[in-house]
């Protein structure tokens, strides 16, 4: 089975309502070809939908060694969707080189993948799923922002945790593969 395939069957399988909105804007928007970033992890043709699964994966690990496990359903939305926005953000140009469309950058690109799932793909999500989203990068450049109380509020939400330290180390792993000799990214 491939990326594309295990991504859309994980998706499936949570049984949300709109779900199938979610997986349209994903295969119109790029999401199965588009690089996770230009000069980081998985800066390669369908990096983003690996590193997706790779954050999915890590987050089920993390999930399993919890005392009180949190909902799959919660876990396998935020994990494979929390950087969805990037499907029209980043692209391969002809030379093969990760790039970026600077006309559609916004900084906070958590909150845009949440309205992203919630406004345009009309996926309803709860509270918890809705910060973890948003708040997936930590972000401790906005202490001055007007959603500090949000970011203050995400600290406390155990899915918002698990879903920023599973991004990491997904990232970090695939940092580290990239630089291994002979390895596969």
């Amino acid at each position: 089975m491939d990326i594309k395939e295990k991504i859309t069957e994980l998706l499936l399988s949570t049984g949300r309502e709109n779900i199938g909105n979610v997986l349209e804007y994903m295969e119109s928007n790029g999401f199965f070809t588009a690089p996770a970033s230009v000069s980081n992890h998985n800066n390669n043709e369908g990096g983003l939908a690996k590193h997706s699964l790779d954050v999915y994966e890590e987050a089920m690990r993390l999930n399993s060694q919890l005392a009180r496990p949190l909902p799959t359903t919660s876990v396998t939305l935020c994990s494979l969707l929390h950087d969805i926005c990037k499907s029209d953000q980043y692209y391969m140009n002809n030379k093969g080189v990760a790039c970026r469309d600077n006309d559609k950058i916004k900084r906070g690109h958590g909150v845009r993948s949440m309205f992203i799932l919630k406004r345009r793909c009309l996926l309803p999500l709860n509270y918890d799923e809705e910060m973890a989203i948003w708040w997936h990068m930590r972000c401790p450049d906005f202490h001055s922002s007007p959603h500090e109380r949000e970011r203050r509020e995400s600290e406390n939400i155990p899915l918002c945790r698990l879903i920023q330290e599973a991004d990491r180390n997904a990232a970090n792993q695939s940092g580290k593969k990239k630089d291994s000799p002979g390895s596969e990214v």
